[in-house]
């Protein structure tokens, strides 16, 4: 693999786990009502796995270590990538060299390539564990696929498939196209998009337009071309809760 790849997937997974707070692992709020008389204690704990469901279209590392990250620094023991497709397990040649190397970097030690009806006997097995969380990437339609799955906690990654530039921002294209190759990159002179709104707009970091009355959910400036981030995963997306209701004792 490229050196200068290795670098740009170190690049958010540093900045990531600079971004979010540490998570402590466990952590304890407690609550007293004396008017009504009792006490409540919430715990948070980490989920005791979580899984990431790919197919072999799926090539973006930075958007795979943004997922990965939060799950790390929320004290997650057991992450998965899978690899799923409908009948037959796919092979090593399919996979992207760079996600693998994302999944190293990562701190992510099982990666496996299942079928979906081997992919729910996984999940199935883990539910015996303890309770986790689900990362899809995958399209709708292999989604549906997996049809038996229970329910669990879960998340998706909606996505345009659209990035723009703003004119003159310096943004380095080669390293966008590698980082996002299943998106398609413009450029704009004006408004940042039309009726469908970018994953992510990138801009000159002098540049004086306000942006975020677009609803763009990702705003980066020039040199940030290799980080992303999922605004809708954090640590405590990875946090499972458990509430412990008693009675106070009457003195």
């Amino acid at each position: 693999m490229d050196p200068q790849h290795r670098v740009w997937i170190k690049t958010t997974l540093a900045l990531t786990g600079a971004f979010y707070n540490i998570f402590p692992g466990r952590t304890i709020s407690t609550q007293e009502n004396l008017s009504i008389g009792f006490q409540l204690k919430k715990t948070f704990k980490p989920f005791h796995w979580t899984i990431l469901l790919l197919d072999e279209h799926y090539m973006s590392s930075p958007r795979i270590a943004a997922a990965i990250m939060p799950a790390q620094l929320a004290g997650v023991k057991n992450i998965i990538a899978v690899w799923t497709s409908k009948n037959n397990r796919l092979t090593a040649e399919k996979i992207s060299p760079a996600l693998l190397t994302t999944l190293e970097l990562s701190g992510v030690n099982i990666a496996l390539t299942l079928t979906h009806t081997e992919t729910e006997l996984l999940i199935h097995q883990l539910m015996k564990i303890g309770i986790g969380n689900l990362l899809y990437f995958l399209k709708e339609e292999d989604i549906l696929h997996i049809s038996t799955i229970p329910v669990l906690p879960f998340w998706k990654e909606y996505t345009s498939h659209r990035l723009v530039i703003e004119k003159d921002a310096g943004i380095n294209t080669e390293i966008l196209q590698w980082a996002h190759p299943h998106s398609i990159i413009e450029q704009i002179a004006t408004e940042p998009y039309s009726e469908d709104i970018p994953d992510a707009l990138y801009c000159a970091s002098s540049s004086s337009k306000n942006y975020t009355s677009y609803r763009i959910p990702r705003i980066f400036h020039n040199g940030l071309e290799a980080y992303w981030i999922h605004p809708t995963l954090s640590p405590a997306s990875f946090l499972h809760t458990t509430w412990d209701l008693s009675l106070l004792e009457q003195d």
